[in-house]
């Protein structure tokens, strides 16, 4: 019972032919699934989802092999006959990592000039404009944290 899972085909009403159209997949937690293809923007609009089969795992994966045997049929990118690959307590070899790395894209090692700086600042003050009176807090806040290390400095020395 522990080994169990479904076979499943999503497919609209006008795709009736299993073996080449729509989506087949395998899982062992239906509704879990759904969640994942529903976040693919309108993948599950307008389709159905028929479970085609269930049994143990070894026997679902030889029958989606078997309606999916190379890639990029119907809806499938990938062949059928494996479970999705989970990344989860994968650890990462020092390679791998250092190329992840490399090839990160952003702003790293890199400054904004003063111009940007400037627009980013005006940006943050018309998106979150602030009332007098939290100016003021602000204000005494700063300063009083001002006097706190002042008097720290006056008294060690």
């Amino acid at each position: 019972m522990l080994n169990q899972c479904l076979l499943y085909w999503i497919h609209s009403d006008l795709e009736t032919n299993i073996q080449s159209q729509g989506y087949v997949g395998i899982t062992k937690n239906l509704k879990r699934r759904l969640k994942e293809h529903a976040r693919k923007k309108n993948f599950l609009d307008d389709r159905t989802v028929d479970i085609y089969l269930q049994g143990e795992t070894e026997f679902c994966k030889k029958i989606e092999m078997e309606l999916r045997p190379t890639r990029n049929i119907g809806l499938n990118k990938a062949a059928g006959g494996g479970l999705p690959p989970n990344p989860f307590g994968k650890k990462l070899t020092k390679e791998h990592k250092q190329k992840i790395k490399e090839n990160m894209v952003g702003f790293k090692g890199r400054k904004h000039s003063e111009e940007t700086k400037a627009k980013m600042r005006k940006a943050v003050r018309k998106s979150h404009p602030q009332t007098e009176e939290t100016r003021n807090k602000i204000r005494r806040t700063v300063l009083a944290k001002k006097a706190e290390e002042l008097k720290k400095f006056v008294d060690a020395a």
